[in-house]
């Protein structure tokens, strides 16, 4: 008799068993799905000083840049392809000056190679490097200068900070070809901050 009721019992247990994880799962599927909409930012105001390193960028267009902008959050919608603590990111943004009549424009599109130092979700420091195109653009009226848009090439190394999920702060060092005897390469420190939905 006992052993008719284990055979009875044992059975039935386990298809309660495999019923409730049967449940559990369909209940965490909308979660799983839902995370990946959950990491979307897309939109990140940035904000920074760049200090060019050639003098003659200095003189035209002042010896610190400071300004404003609003980039795609593009890595947070791509996650980046991961090599390990490896990450490469598409990125694009634009930087800009103007002193007295004199202004320049600067948009870089490319790719970022970071590695992150450390996986801690609060603060992950990272150092990287990247390759970019650029389009700049400059105006100096009193030297008769008017370049339209140019292209050019460049790169930076850097090293940043992203402090939880909504900031990032970064230090890089540019190298760009010349344009029109102007070399716009320097350093730049700037903050970021992701809106998230």
């Amino acid at each position: 008799m006992r052993n008719a009721l284990l055979l009875f019992i044992c059975p039935a247990m386990m298809a309660a068993a495999g019923a409730g994880s049967a449940a559990a799962e369909e209940q965490t599927a909308p979660q799983q799905a839902a995370e990946p909409e959950q990491r979307l930012f897309f939109v990140s105001p940035t904000a920074g000083t760049y200090f060019p390193s050639s003098a003659k960028v200095r003189h035209a267009f002042g010896n610190a840049w400071t300004g404003f902008g609003v980039s795609p959050n593009l890595e947070s919608v791509w996650d980046g392809f991961r090599f390990g603590h490896f990450r490469l990111y598409p990125y694009g943004d634009i930087q800009w000056a103007k002193k007295h009549d004199n202004s320049a424009y600067i948009i870089p599109v490319g790719a970022e190679l970071r590695y992150f130092i450390n996986g801690y979700e609060t603060f992950r420091p990272y150092v990287g490097v990247d390759v970019a195109a650029y389009g700049v653009k400059f105006k100096i009226p009193a030297a008769g200068i008017d370049t339209g848009w140019k292209a050019a090439v460049g790169g930076r190394v850097f090293v940043g900070l992203d402090i939880t999920q909504w900031f990032t702060l970064q230090g890089s060092y540019t190298a760009v070809t010349n344009v029109e005897g102007y070399n716009f390469g320097g350093f730049e420190v700037y903050g970021k901050l992701r809106i998230r939905f």
